[in-house]
């Protein structure tokens, strides 16, 4: 099994590298703290989280979603 794990996005738009690679994985685990940014805008990171929402949605079985330490 092949995995990737992705930690603290932190609003970078990172779904459009996911999507290119997916096929390539059996699963991708995003590691939480999605939306805690200095440096991005607040619509850019809400962007970037529908978007990594959107392949959870597209992919349920491959795409795993985790908590992650900021609130």
């Amino acid at each position: 099994m092949k995995t990737l794990s992705c930690g603290d996005t932190h609003g970078l738009g990172v779904a459009d590298i996911i999507s290119e690679i997916i096929d390539q994985h059996d699963k991708i685990i995003f590691i939480g703290d999605y939306v805690d940014s200095f440096n991005i805008d607040d619509m850019s990171i809400s962007a970037n989280l529908f978007d990594i929402v959107s392949l959870k949605e597209k992919y349920p079985e491959k795409i795993i979603l985790l908590w992650g330490n900021h609130k």
